[in-house]
């Protein structure tokens, strides 16, 4: 999924804007050094407003979810082991996180309105870490890769809703390291080689 945002000394900084394969807004978040500070809202791929969270210093403090009676709840304080799940206005599921010891443990996941599967990230205390995928609305796979940490490791592909390979990146602790290449009916047909988020070839 891709983002826009300003970076204030390489840090992330006022609104962010994150985006659904289809160009339709995933998620908004405030940052202040950084770390997101204020108000986060995410969105379900039909555009409606299915969570929003309350960040001071890179720490959720309250959330409010849309309820199966598609309904949004009243503000709540967040406890250190929850899940948390939120509804589409249809009652269908949205998204859904596990919290341990005051930070997002295990998968996270989120839902088309007709219950199919848009994404699933994994998350050791707080971080993204291991393999992640995220799908068409078809069912079939769109991106996977793995993180560490939180960073992006080792090779990232992207497919066309036919299951075709579109792209194939690799990253080394979240920056472009190494082959890129882009896919027309399923041949390689470009193909250019980074360092560190340097092109050289």
């Amino acid at each position: 999924m891709s983002s826009e945002g300003t970076y204030v000394a390489d840090e992330r900084d006022s609104l962010w804007t994150w985006y659904n394969i289809d160009g339709s807004v995933s998620m908004k978040a405030h940052y202040l050094n950084g770390e997101r500070h204020g108000l986060a809202q995410y969105f379900g791929t039909d555009g409606s407003l299915v969570l929003e969270k309350r960040y001071d210093e890179g720490d959720v403090t309250a959330y409010r979810a849309r309820g199966r009676d598609g309904e949004m709840s009243e503000w709540v304080q967040v406890a250190p082991e929850m899940t948390l799940v939120a509804y589409y206005p249809n009652g269908a599921k949205a998204y859904e996180e596990h919290r341990k010891n005051g930070r997002v443990e295990g998968p996270v996941r989120e839902f088309y309105p007709d219950g199919r599967l848009l994404s699933e990230y994994i998350y050791d205390q707080g971080d993204e870490t291991g393999p992640f995928s995220v799908y068409h609305p078809n069912g079939r796979l769109w991106q996977k890769g793995t993180y560490d940490a939180g960073s992006l490791q080792g090779v990232v592909e992207f497919f066309n809703p036919d299951g075709t390979p579109f792209l194939k990146e690799t990253r080394r602790d979240g920056t472009l390291h190494g082959k890129y290449v882009l896919y027309k009916n399923s041949q390689p047909v470009t193909t250019f080689t980074y360092w560190s988020g340097t092109l050289i070839d």
